[in-house]
Parts: structure tokens; C-alpha cells; sequence
């Protein structure tokens, strides 16, 4: 499957990709919502599996600290997305993911809890 196949939904271009060069000079490909962006200015992003440090069966981009990856991999692997997005760490806000209908909007005290150890984005 060719990045192309993500970018297209019944013929309308409705995701971009932009490749960030981190200041160590690793690559790291972002999906985005242009429309999203520009409607209501909120910043969003996609990651792929390249331009992470992660290495095995976690290679490259890991994000998650609940699947045996070395957590250090794992929060420069965020601190890259961070940068990619003009922020750091203490601003990633994470959820997990439950396959209900629920919604929890993010609040400013979430930024970088979870990266803390403090819990995420819906605990509670």
C-alpha cells in the first residue's frame, strides 16, 4: 500500500503529507487534515510506522509504553512528533482508545500528563 492509497476518499483529496527533517536529521512523515486546519486552526497529525527510534518489532515509530518497547524509545519517538508539530513534550495530550461512541475533549491540564506518567487524556 503507497501513501497515496491515504490521501484519497471517493475521489477527494482529503488528507496532505508533510515530511519533517528533525534537527538530528531523521525524517518523520505526517498525515494531516488540511480542512481541519484551516476551519478551525486546531493543529493535527497522523503518524506512519517511519522516523522513530524504536527498534525490533516495534521499528520505528512506536508510541505506545503499554507493549514492551524501552520507554526512552518511546518518549523520543514523541518528543520527534512533538518537534514535527512545533511543540515538545509537555504538550502531547493522549487518549486511549475504547470503540465506543464516547468523546472527552482534551483540556489544558492533560498536555503531557501521560508522557509524565500521570494517566491520560479520559482516565477517570
Amino acid at each position: 500500500m503507497d501513501r497515496e492509497d491515504f490521501q484519497w476518499k471517493n475521489k477527494e483529496h482529503i488528507l496532505e503529507l508533510e515530511q519533517f527533517q528533525g534537527k538530528k536529521g531523521q525524517g518523520l512523515p505526517l498525515l494531516y487534515f488540511p480542512l481541519l486546519l484551516a476551519h478551525t486552526g486546531v493543529k493535527n497529525c497522523f503518524t506512519t510506522r517511519e522516523g522513530g527510534c524504536s527498534t525490533g518489532m516495534f521499528r520505528s515509530l512506536n508510541l505506545s509504553f503499554t507493549r514492551g518497547d524501552d520507554p526512552q524509545a518511546v518518549t523520543e519517538n514523541y518528543r520527534r512528533v512533538a518537534e514535527a508539530m512545533g511543540g515538545t513534550l509537555s504538550d502531547i495530550v493522549c487518549s486511549d482508545q475504547t470503540h465506543t461512541t464516547n468523546v472527552r475533549r482534551g483540556l489544558w491540564c492533560d498536555k503531557g500528563a501521560a508522557l509524565h506518567g500521570c494517566g491520560r487524556a479520559g482516565d477517570g
